[in-house]
């Protein structure tokens, strides 16, 4: 295994790990109901996205 050293000019790195793994039965109940993001073009697309999905999941009952 090789070493490479990053000189980050005092920036912090912390190694991650990505886990990619899929659960088929939930991913295959749930596919339709979750927000899809692979082809969103900024960051404002998307929380516009998640508002208009989320609002009508939003307590009516004057709670928080």
């Amino acid at each position: 295994m090789k070493t490479t050293a990053v000189e980050l000019r005092g920036r912090v790195l912390i190694p991650g790990l990505n886990d990619s793994h899929l659960h088929l039965i939930r991913g295959g109940l749930s596919y339709n109901l979750e927000l899809r993001r692979e082809d969103v073009p900024s960051l404002a697309d998307a929380l516009r996205m998640l508002k208009a999905q989320a609002e009508p999941l939003r307590p009516r009952n004057g709670c928080a």
